[in-house]
Formats: structure tokens, sequence, C-alpha cells
């Protein structure tokens, strides 16, 4: 009997090893940090969508919760195959950012110029610079050693100034595309005021050479996601 309940324990243990291995190849023990970074510019577009198109209210939350999983699913996905090809495949601006494209396409079919998503969408790539320079902050001088060419490395002392101006790059692109979708004041005093000052935060307290800020600093751009959606659904909730 004695036996019998040590293999059982033996089996629970290494079927929870498993469970764990399973969640830590697909970052699930950090979620939401990156899946986070990969699904707002989709609710970003979701939200400015459905204010250009009085979108019903069930359609905007059931789409909500639909990117979330697939956002989930997009970037573990991408986790594992940067583990298989050792190469950093989920840090690229362009496939970050693609969702905000892909859904304003989806919701607004009948766009015949597509300004509003492509000045958003490059105002998109300016942040996943200045969050994906500052996580690489984290490991330079381990980079500098390896010969590793981050922006970490490659800004080298300048890396405030240069993310201040992509920051600052962030702000007017998305303010002007709220301008592009006639977007209310509410859109340009929460959205567009929040982003300026929680990036001015942000990079005004950021200590380069402290890991554990950087990090820090690297996840508030999670909540950066809120600051923007929160903008964009109020102005979409005050329009309907």
């Amino acid at each position: 009997m004695a036996s019998s309940n040590i293999i059982d324990a033996e089996k629970a243990v290494e079927t929870r090893s498993k469970a764990r291995l399973f969640f830590e190849l697909n970052r699930l023990n950090h979620f939401p940090a990156g899946t986070d970074l990969l699904f707002w510019p989709c609710a970003w577009a979701l939200a400015m969508a459905s204010y250009n198109k009085s979108l019903p209210f069930n359609v905007f939350v059931f789409d909500f919760f639909l990117y979330i999983f697939a956002s989930t699913l997009v970037h573990s996905a991408a986790c594992v195959l940067n583990d298989i090809l050792d190469r950093e495949l989920d840090a690229q601006g362009l496939a970050m950012n693609w969702g905000f494209v892909v859904v304003w396409v989806y919701l607004v079919p009948d766009d015949k110029t597509y300004i509003v998503p492509a000045a958003f969408f490059a105002g998109t790539i300016c942040w996943t610079l200045v969050y994906d320079t500052i996580y690489a902050c984290q490991d330079r001088i381990d980079d500098i050693k390896a010969g590793n060419h981050s922006t970490a490395v490659l800004f080298g002392d300048f890396v405030k100034p240069i993310l201040s101006f992509f920051a600052i790059s962030f702000v007017a692109a998305i303010a002007f595309s709220g301008k592009l979708n006639n977007q209310g004041p509410v859109y340009y005093l929460v959205t567009v005021g929040g982003t300026a000052l929680h990036l001015l935060w942000q990079l005004a307290t950021l200590k380069t050479d402290v890991p554990a800020d950087c990090w820090q600093k690297f996840k508030s751009n999670g909540d950066l996601g809120w600051i923007i959606f929160a903008g964009i659904t109020a102005d979409y909730l005050l329009k309907a």
C-alpha cells in the first residue's frame, strides 16, 4: 500500500511538472504580459471601428473577448516558434501591431483610403520601439558582451532622447488618427492626454541600468493599453 501511494504521488508530481512546462513554454505563466501588447492594437481598432460604424454593443463585447482569446493563442504560438528557431520573432513591431489593421479592415470594409489604420499602425510601431527597447535594457550588458545588436545597445547613451522621439510620434499618430475618425473630446482628453502623461512618466523615471525598473516600466505598457482603450470606448458609448 505504501509503495502504491509513493508511485501515485510521483505520477502526480510528474503530471504537474509537465503542465508547468507547458505553461512556461507558452508563456502562460506570465499572462497577460506579452499577450496584452499583442491584444491592445486589436482592441483599439475594435473601439475606433465601433465608434466609426456605430456597431451594436453586443458585437463590441463579443469581439472584445474573441480578440483576447485569439491574441493569447497567437502569442503562445509565437513564443514556441521563437524557442524552436532561437530568434526574437515575437519582438517585431509589424507582427505585434498588425492586429489593428486586420480588425479595422474587417469591421470597416467600406473604408476607401485606410488612412486611419495606416496612421494608427505607424504610431503603434513607434510605441513598440519604446517598450521593446525598455525591455532590452534589462540585458544590455549581456548583449554587448555577446555581440547582440538590440535597440538598447544600438541607441547607447541616447536611449531616453531617442525613445522620447518615438513616444511623441506615437502620441501625434493617435491624435491624427482621432481627427481622421472624427473622435470626440473624451478621446483627446483620456486617450491622447493620458498616453502623453503615461509615456512622460515612463521615460522620466526610467532607470536603464536597473533591470527590475526596466521590467516594471515594460509591464506598465499593459496599463497604457487600458488608458487608450478607455478613452476610445467612452467616446463610442457616449455616441451611441
